[in-house]
C-alpha cells in the first residue's frame, strides 16, 4: 500500500498540556477557592469568638488581673459581626483578604486593652495577645503579604495602645519590651508557617486540578470516540440533555461504502488492512468535522452521516455541504492506494423528515438517525456507481445548478414505488466553500 492520505485530526479535544507548579492559569481559581475557604471560616469563627469575648466580661468578677471593658468588648462583637455578615455575602478574594488584615490590627489593639488598663505584662496578658494576634493569619487562608502586614499591624497597634492608653497605672516597659520580643519571634515563626502552607495547599490545588482535567480530558474523548461531536459539545455545554426526547426532524442522510473492499481484505495482510482502515476512517471522520455533519456510525468500511441534527440547518444548505463532503470524499480516498490502484466509494445521498435522538437502553445508547428517509439513502448506496454520487430525485431538486444524470425511475428494496434517482460525476460538480 501507498498514498497515504495526510491526517489533518478529526475534531476531538486536546490532550492540555502540563502545567508546572505557579502555572498563571490557575493563579485565578486558586484565589476563588482561597476566598471561598475564608469566607466558611469567619462564618464559624466571628460568631465562637465573639461568643468567647462576651464571656471574657465575666473574667472581671474572678480575677482583678482582667478589669472590666464592656464597651470595648461590645465594639468588636460588633465588628465580629459584620465580619460574619460579609462571610455570608460571598464577597471576592480582595475584600475579605483585607478585611481579615483589617480585623487583626483591631484585634491586636483590643489584645492591649487588658495589660494597658493593668500596666502589667503577666503571662496571662501576654499569651492572649500573642494568640489574638497570631490566630487570624495562622488561621486563615491569607498570603504571605497578607499575614505580614496582619502580624505586624497587630503589634503596632498593640504597641501603641499599651504606650497611649490613658490610665493612671504607670506602664511597665521593662514587661513591654519583652513581650515585644516575644511577639516579634512569634510573628517570624507564623509568617513562615502561613507561606509554607501556603506553597502546600497551592501544590495540593495543582495536583488537584491536574487531575481533575485529566480525567475530564478522559471522559470527553472517549466521548467524543463513540458520539457524534456536535451532539457531545451540546450536551457538554448544556444546551442539550443526554435523555432529551427524540423529535421529528428534515435530515440529510449519507452513506459511502469503499469499492471492492471485500478481496482488497482477502489479499491484504492483516496489519497492513488495519492501517488501510485507520486511514480511512481518519480523512472520513476530518472531511465530515470539517463539513459539519454528524458521524453516526463506521460499519466496517461503511460510513453514515447526516446533516441537519443536533445543529438545525436549512434542507438547501445541508444539501450543500452533503454534495461538498461527498466530492471531497472521493478525492480523498483516491489518494489512498493498493498496489498501486487507488480506492474508489460508492455514496447515496437522500433527504427527508426522520426522527432523530438518543436511541438505547441504561447501558449504552447511541444518537442517531430512524426512519424512511434512512433506508432510501441505504439503498441508494450499492446502487451507487463506483466513484460517482447516487441521490434522490427530491434531494437534486434542492441544487438545480449541479449537472445531474437522470437515470429515471429506479426500483429500490424494501419500497413499494420504484423512486427517480439522479448521478452525478464528482468531477463535473460545481461546488464553492461549503465548509461551515
Amino acid at each position: 500500500m501507498n498514498g497515504d492520505a495526510p491526517n489533518d485530526g478529526a475534531h476531538c479535544p486536546q490532550l492540555p498540556a502540563v502545567v508546572v507548579r505557579g502555572a498563571p492559569d490557575h493563579r485565578p481559581a486558586f484565589s476563588v477557592m482561597e476566598a471561598q475557604q475564608l469566607a466558611r471560616r469567619w462564618r464559624l469563627f466571628a460568631p465562637v469568638t465573639a461568643i468567647l469575648l462576651g464571656l471574657t466580661e465575666v473574667a472581671p468578677y474572678l480575677t482583678t488581673e482582667f478589669p472590666p471593658a464592656p464597651l470595648l468588648t461590645g465594639s468588636i462583637m460588633l465588628l465580629l459581626c459584620g465580619m460574619y455578615v460579609l462571610a455570608r455575602s460571598e464577597p471576592s478574594r480582595p475584600v475579605i483578604a483585607w478585611a481579615t488584615v483589617i480585623m487583626g490590627v483591631i484585634g491586636g489593639g483590643y489584645a492591649a486593652s487588658a495589660s494597658a488598663l493593668t500596666g502589667q505584662f503577666a503571662s496571662p496578658h501576654s499569651l492572649a495577645m500573642a494568640v489574638t494576634i497570631a490566630l487570624l493569619p495562622g488561621m486563615m487562608a491569607v498570603s504571605v503579604l497578607e499575614a505580614t502586614l496582619t502580624i505586624l499591624g497587630g503589634i503596632a497597634a498593640w504597641t501603641f495602645a499599651n504606650l497611649h492608653w490613658a490610665t493612671n497605672v504607670p506602664t511597665d516597659y521593662a514587661g513591654l519590651a519583652t513581650s515585644l520580643t516575644y511577639l516579634l519571634f512569634l510573628a517570624l515563626i507564623t509568617v513562615l508557617t502561613v507561606w509554607r502552607n501556603r506553597q502546600l495547599r497551592y501544590s495540593e490545588f495543582v495536583a488537584r486540578a491536574e487531575v481533575e482535567r485529566m480525567h475530564r480530558f478522559t471522559v470527553e474523548e472517549l466521548l467524543y470516540r463513540h458520539l457524534p461531536a456536535p451532539y457531545v459539545e451540546q450536551v457538554l455545554s448544556g444546551a442539550r440533555m443526554v435523555d432529551q426526547p427524540p423529535e421529528r426532524r428534515i435530515v440529510t442522510v449519507m452513506f459511502a461504502d469503499l469499492v471492492g473492499f471485500t478481496s482488497i481484505a482477502e489479499a491484504t495482510p492483516p496489519d497492513d488492512l488495519a492501517a488501510l482502515l485507520g486511514r480511512f476512517y481518519d480523512l472520513i471522520s476530518t472531511e465530515a468535522a470539517q463539513h459539519g455533519a454528524t458521524l453516526d456510525k463506521f460499519i466496517g468500511d461503511s460510513v453514515m452521516v447526516f446533516f441537519g441534527a443536533p445543529q438545525g440547518l436549512a434542507p438547501e444548505v445541508q444539501a450543500r455541504r452533503a454534495l461538498a463532503l461527498a466530492c471531497r470524499w472521493q478525492q480523498r480516498t483516491g489518494e489512498l492506494k493498493v498496489n498501486g490502484r487507488p480506492l474508489r466509494l460508492r455514496i447515496g445521498i437522500h433527504q427527508d423528515l426522520v426522527t432523530v435522538g438518543s436511541f438505547g437502553g441504561r447501558l449504552r445508547s447511541d444518537y442517531t438517525v430512524l426512519g424512511l428517509g434512512v433506508n432510501i439513502a441505504a439503498r441508494l448506496e450499492p446502487l451507487c456507481r463506483p466513484g460517482r454520487i447516487l441521490v434522490s430525485q427530491d434531494f437534486a431538486r434542492l441544487l438545480p445548478d449541479q449537472p445531474w444524470q437522470d437515470l429515471g425511475q429506479q426500483p429500490l428494496k424494501g419500497l413499494p414505488e420504484p423512486l427517480a434517482l439522479m448521478d452525478l460525476d464528482p468531477a463535473q460538480a460545481r461546488l464553492g466553500d461549503a465548509r461551515p
